[in-house]
């Protein structure tokens, strides 16, 4: 009998999503990797990423990366995540 398949295998397999930078935990739609990677600039593949995990309406409420002046923030590895594939393009 096999083993169970890690996370990352079962969630490739049936939902066609990938980690978005390995060990981070963060998955995404292969698609949206495809997408970003043909932005033009860092920045242009940060927003973008951004905007995947985030609304407009989201961004604004919750203000800032760290939650300061009663703004709930933004999950901080989920930013890390895509600072390291804005990093690493």
């Amino acid at each position: 009998m096999g083993g169970v398949p890690e996370l990352s295998t079962i969630l490739n397999f049936f939902f066609k999503m990938m980690e978005l930078m390995p060990g981070s935990g963060v998955y995404v739609y292969a698609k949206d990797i495809r997408i970003a990677s043909k932005k033009a600039s860092g920045n242009a593949i940060a927003r973008y990423l951004m905007s995947v995990f985030y609304t407009n309406h989201e961004l604004v409420e919750r203000g800032n990366f760290s939650g300061k002046n009663g703004k709930q923030g933004l999950d901080p590895s989920t930013v890390k995540a895509i600072v390291g594939k804005k990093q690493k393009v």
